[in-house]
């Protein structure tokens, strides 16, 4: 990742996929990405899901998507903050669950389709 923030310039889009294995540490809350050298008895090569979400949000470009394919993937957008700005956004999903601490949406144009949507946050500003 870090060799990504150097390359990346603020104009750039930036894919990250992950599918694996995933686990959830209950004694310290915290996630992890299993890659393929990672062991379940030994923590030295999981990747904790707060460092990768750290590094993502340094990263310069300018369109960032995630796919994360794993157990407890979602742990990667907890206490992250999400800010959209766009002046023509659709989604069209039958299936979207966004959970955040902070999501601020500025747009002038916003068209949202959807037979099932739950959106759980204690800061939302539209």
């Amino acid at each position: 990742m870090n060799r990504y923030r150097k390359l990346l310039k603020p104009e750039d889009s930036f894919l990250l996929y992950y599918a694996g294995h995933g686990t959830f540490d209950k004694k310290v809350n915290k996630a992890y990405w299993l890659p393929l050298d990672a062991a379940l008895d030994d923590d030295t090569n999981w990747l904790i899901t707060d460092s990768i979400t750290a590094k993502i949000q340094r990263l310069p470009a300018r369109h960032v998507l995630i796919v994360s394919d794993s157990c407890y993937s979602g742990t990667l957008s907890r206490g992250a903050n999400f800010k959209l700005q766009t002046s023509n956004f659709k989604l069209q999903t039958s299936n979207f669950k966004l959970q955040t601490s902070n999501f601020k949406l500025q747009t002038s144009n916003f068209k949202l389709q959807t037979s099932n949507f739950k959106l759980q946050t204690s800061n939302f500003k539209l």
